[in-house]
C-alpha cells in the first residue's frame, strides 16, 4: 500500500508562504482597488514567484476569498460573529470602528468590491445571529415583527457600509463616527428596555 507523507517542514514552509501571499494582498489594497490587483504584483510585493502564487490561489476569487477570512479572523483583531456582553454592546460598536479605521484601505476594498460584497452578504446571517444572542436581554420583550426591526437597526449600526457613509457623506472623523454609532445603539437599547412598547408610538 502506498502511503502519502508530506514533511512537517514542508507544511510549515507552505504555510508561510500562504501568509506572505494574504500579507502581500493586504499591502496591496493600501496602493490600488481590489479590481486592479494582478498576480504578478502580489508576486513582486511578496517576493514569490507568480506561479507559486497560483499554486497556492488558483484563481482571483479563491485569493481574495480566503483573504478576507484571514483578514478578519487575524489582522482586523475583533471577532466580528462572536457575542459580547449587551452591556459591552455600544463599546464594541466603538471598538469595531476603531478598527476599520486602523485598517481603512482594506476596509474600503470590503465594501467596494464585488468579492468584498459576497463575502458580507455570506456572512450576514451570522453577524446577525451575533446580535440577535447579544442584545436577546434588550429585545426578548418586543413583539416578532418589531424585533426584527429593532435588530435591523442594530445590525446596521455595527457595519462597515455605516462606518463608511458617517466618514464619507457626513465627514465625520473616525473618533466621531464611532462615537455617533456608540451613543445611538446606547440610546435606542435604554429606550428598549424602557419601553418594550415603543414601537407602538411610532407612525
Amino acid at each position: 500500500m502506498n502511503r502519502t507523507y508530506e514533511s512537517p517542514l514542508r507544511s510549515e514552509q507552505q504555510e508561510l508562504t500562504r501568509q506572505r501571499i494574504l500579507e502581500a494582498v493586504r499591502d496591496e489594497l493600501s496602493e490600488r482597488k481590489p479590481d486592479e490587483l494582478s498576480f504578478a504584483s502580489i508576486a513582486t510585493r511578496s517576493k514569490i514567484s507568480e506561479r507559486t502564487v497560483y499554486r497556492h490561489f488558483p484563481t482571483k476569487e479563491a485569493l481574495m476569498e480566503a483573504f478576507w477570512g484571514w483578514w478578519i479572523d487575524g489582522p482586523f483583531g475583533i471577532r466580528v460573529e462572536e457575542p459580547v456582553a449587551t452591556a459591552e454592546f455600544p463599546a464594541h460598536i466603538a471598538k469595531l470602528y476603531g478598527a476599520f479605521d486602523r485598517h481603512e484601505p482594506v476596509s474600503r476594498a470590503l465594501v467596494q468590491s464585488s468579492v468584498g460584497r459576497e463575502i458580507r452578504d455570506r456572512s450576514r446571517h451570522r453577524r446577525l445571529k451575533m446580535i440577535e444572542a447579544t442584545l436577546d436581554d434588550t429585545t426578548r420583550k418586543l413583539a416578532p415583527a418589531e424585533r426584527k426591526l429593532a435588530l435591523s437597526i442594530f445590525q446596521m449600526l455595527q457595519s462597515v457600509t455605516t462606518w463608511q457613509t458617517l466618514r464619507d457623506f457626513r465627514k465625520l472623523s473616525g473618533p466621531e463616527a464611532a462615537k455617533a454609532a456608540s451613543w445611538a445603539t446606547r440610546v435606542l437599547m435604554a429606550e428598549l428596555r424602557k419601553n418594550p412598547k415603543t414601537f407602538e408610538d411610532t407612525p
